[in-house]
């Protein structure tokens, strides 16, 4: 088993900025991602908000001919593991390095593309389908792309678990470092906002239909659905060793992962804590920490009736606020 895994850089392309820098300075003075969606008509919707990836240029970080083979999701998932690195100092070995990999997770990536690639099929026949999209209609093909744009010849893996595919992907990633299957990775999430996508969301009637102002945050009373975003981030996790010897920094420490799991329903959430107190009180144990000696929690509440369920979850580890 490896030592310590330290938090040494970090990359976000989201709707408040396409830097760490600017997600950071965004979030400090109470900015809000949340806007009207204008990438596809929403005039029939119920839902016409989302938060929209903002201020990214990705001809700044990738060549035109190959931005014309990814994806959003691709296209995220190149640069926000760019800027990982980057941030921490670690060079791309020009040679491939069998050492560094990257996982991620998605819920959306892959889906862009298959809609316009079988819309385009089922228009014009075998000739008239796109080649060129044919590479992006799998969910993998982002972390590959960013595995191939830098020779990452360690673990290469895609999670895809809905709304917690980014944070599986983190627990996944740790498993393998502790394992000793890599010396650095790239974790964290990508997702795209697309037409049939926010549709299909729009018809089960599970977002907020509020104008952007008027959006109620997780937990509150007058929730009334979630808002859909896209962008991606990635945290460069690496071993403490390699840190220290190449003389760098880091911004944390990732002390216990858990991931459990609850018997219910396809595409049904526990209506009882029980298992995400389990789950929570796994990662302590795997850390060595109690609950008194957590000062924040950062919750997954989504603004639907689910939150209830989470809050319980929280009170009952935590203790009632």
């Amino acid at each position: 088993m490896s030592g310590r895994l330290l938090v040494s850089g970090v990359g976000v392309v989201s709707a408040l900025g396409a830097s760490s820098q600017a997600f950071r300075d965004a979030l400090l003075a109470g900015a809000s991602g949340v806007a009207p969606v204008t990438a596809f008509d929403v005039s029939g919707c119920r839902t016409r908000i989302g938060a929209p990836v903002t201020g990214f240029e990705p001809t700044s970080w990738i060549a035109p001919m190959k931005l014309r083979r990814m994806d959003d999701t691709a296209r995220y998932a190149v640069v926000v593991t760019r800027q990982a690195f980057e941030d921490a100092g670690v060079a791309f070995v020009p040679e491939g390095d069998d050492r560094a990999g990257i996982v991620l997770g998605t819920f959306t990536a892959g889906g862009q593309a298959t809609s316009e690639y079988l819309t385009a099929l089922h228009r014009g026949g075998p000739m008239g389908a796109p080649a060129v999209l044919f590479n992006s209609t799998v969910a993998n093909a982002p972390a590959s792309l960013a595995g191939l744009e830098f020779k990452l010849r360690g673990p290469n893996v895609t999670i895809s678990q809905k709304e917690a595919s980014g944070l599986a992907a983190i627990v996944t990633a740790v498993d393998a470092l502790r394992l000793g299957r890599g010396r650095v990775i790239a974790a964290g999430g990508v997702d795209a906002i697309f037409d049939i996508f926010f549709r299909v969301h729009d018809r089960f009637g599970v977002m907020s239909p509020a104008e952007p102002s008027a959006v109620r945050g997780p937990f509150d009373r007058d929730r009334a659905g979630f808002v859909l975003g896209e962008g991606g981030y990635a945290l460069l996790i690496e071993e403490a060793a390699s840190v220290v010897a190449r003389g760098g920094t880091h911004y944390g420490e990732i002390l216990g992962v858990s991931a459990e799991s609850s018997a219910v329903g396809i595409n049904d959430w526990p209506m009882a804590p029980d298992a995400l107190v389990r789950t929570m009180r796994a990662a302590l144990d795997d850390a060595g920490l109690s609950p008194a000696d957590v000062h924040v929690v950062y919750a997954a509440a989504n603004g639907t009736r689910l939150d209830a369920v989470e809050a319980e979850a929280l009170g009952a580890l935590f203790g009632a606020a």
